[in-house]
């Protein structure tokens, strides 16, 4: 998650703080939340799983599935959506 947030942030010129919780710490509170927030909870793990898995996905299958489809790296779309028009 920090290479993406560092992406946005190289991208956009744009700083800002960045906190993060430890992963043990999700991983607890998504136990103890359940009685107070029933959804954060279920969510929780799902954060702990994208901090800890590797989230690579592979291309190919949907090149060959939609050819007319680009690759475009995280930094163009940063651009395209999130920046002005560059003239």
């Amino acid at each position: 998650m920090r290479n993406f947030v560092n992406t946005i942030t190289a991208t956009t010129g744009k700083t800002g703080s960045i906190a993060a919780v430890p992963l043990p710490m999700l991983r607890v509170l998504s136990v103890l939340m359940r009685v107070f927030n029933a959804a954060l909870a279920r969510q929780m793990p799902g954060a702990v799983v994208m901090d800890s898995e590797d989230m690579t996905a592979d291309a190919s299958i949907h090149h060959r599935r939609f050819p007319e489809m680009q690759n475009m790296p995280l930094a163009d779309v940063i651009r395209r959506s999130y920046t002005g028009p560059t003239d």
